[in-house]
């Protein structure tokens, strides 16, 4: 991990507080909309109050809504919600809005954000798509950001697939800097994967680059990976065969990753608009994290500040998104990652037995939070993890959903 001093963060607070990075810098700086874009949100039970009461307006849902609705110099064609049975007010919620370009779907019985997503390419007609979390607030120039971004490689000769927006976990800005090294990388053979993409790279510190030097929009990096929020064109998922549908672990861990594998094995580039007022309000309702909201709270003067919405999303919930308990968690994220590297037997056999000191030994605690686990129960996780891990792998290499990673 990259070893920041006092200084890299002194210079990194300062960068953040230019002017070029506040979320309204470009009001009056754009004459044009760019073209138009459909969103795709796959959601489950994030609408547990009745938008007829005063306490509608705490759905994480309309929330999310309201952001794209906000968004600037874009035309949203429409906003595909795929309720993943829900048994709440998701649906009142939608419909309160009274809009046309809201386009609700429903399956029947859970299937996964995987399928959902799946489900609103099919119902999507635009030559953009957005996809992102159902418990997420974009900035008003977020989509904009992603557009003009995705257009410029494309334009400089890139053939990009993805532009993976900043998302940052209740915060308004990035709070940590990392080496382009250890965002966004996979290592197959090796069986390590770095995220980070919530960071700022530390090389652009002191030596920014822009894309366009009026509006300061910032020069992507280059990704081998994808989060759940990022801008493509509909040629390119389609091209990459849509998200994975072969996932049988409840929080879908990796999906994104699966489709960025696809993405790169098209031919395809992917690249990280890491420039924080194009950024995204993670609220990951329903878990118990950091209390309130750390930056600049932009919606303060509205009916529901980003502080408040904080405050709403402390409260420990199970049944909605993609909850699950910690040992499903942890038993997810070693069964996710033992799938995705089967690409290299080696690498993943690296994995395993790394997860096994790192997890089951708790030599390194940053590897996955597993309080309150004790170390029969995080072996007892691993072995299962493992074991099915392995049979899964066997179950799925007969299908042709599993693509396979070009390793040079």
């Amino acid at each position: 991990m990259s070893i920041i001093n006092y200084d890299d963060m002194h210079s990194f607070l300062e960068e953040l507080a230019r002017p070029e990075f506040d979320v309204n810098f470009l009001e009056g700086k754009i004459s044009e909309n760019l073209g138009g874009v459909s969103v795709v949100i796959p959601t489950y039970n994030r609408a547990p109050y009745n938008p007829a009461t005063q306490e509608g307006k705490y759905n994480p849902l309309m929330w999310c809504i309201d952001s794209l609705f906000n968004q600037k110099k874009v035309d949203i064609d429409n906003i595909i919600i795929v309720d993943d049975a829900s048994d709440d007010f998701t649906k009142d919620t939608i419909d309160a809005f009274d809009d046309n370009r809201l386009v609700y779907l429903r399956n029947n019985e859970r299937l996964g954000s995987s399928i959902s997503r799946n489900i609103g390419i099919k119902n999507s007609n635009s030559k953009f798509m957005y996809f992102l979390d159902d418990d997420c607030l974009s900035a008003p120039y977020a989509i904009f950001g992603g557009i003009f971004t995705f257009n410029h490689m494309r334009n400089i000769g890139i053939d990009v697939g993805a532009m993976v927006l900043p998302v940052y976990y209740r915060s308004t800005m990035p709070t940590k800097i990392r080496k382009m090294t250890e965002i966004g990388k996979i290592d197959f053979k090796e069986g390590r994967k770095s995220g980070n993409l919530d960071a700022f790279p530390y090389e652009h510190l002191n030596n920014k680059t822009f894309i366009d030097d009026d509006k300061k929009i910032l020069t992507p990096i280059e990704l081998e990976d994808l989060n759940g929020h990022f801008l493509c064109s509909k040629e390119s998922i389609k091209k990459a065969g849509g998200f994975p549908t072969f996932f049988n672990w409840k929080n879908n861990y990796t999906e994104e990753t699966e489709v960025a594998v696809r993405l790169l094995d098209a031919g395809y580039k992917i690249f990280l608009s890491f420039d924080p007022k194009f950024h995204t309000v993670h609220w990951r309702y329903g878990t118990l994290g950091p209390l309130g909201i750390n930056g600049t709270d932009w919606k303060k003067d509205d009916s529901v500040s980003l502080t408040e919405m904080a405050r709403v999303c402390e409260e420990p919930r199970l049944n909605t998104g993609n909850r699950v308990s910690a040992k499903e968690w942890a038993y997810s994220r070693i069964l996710s990652f033992i799938v995705l590297f089967r690409r290299d037997y080696e690498g993943m056999e690296n994995f395993i037995r790394q997860t096994y000191h790192d997890f089951v030994e708790g030599k390194n605690p940053d590897f996955m939070k597993y309080d309150n686990l004790d170390i029969s129960t995080r072996k007892e996780i691993w072995e299962s993890a493992v074991n099915d891990g392995y049979r899964f792998i066997e179950s799925i290499t007969k299908q042709q959903d599993t693509p396979v990673y070009k390793i040079n």
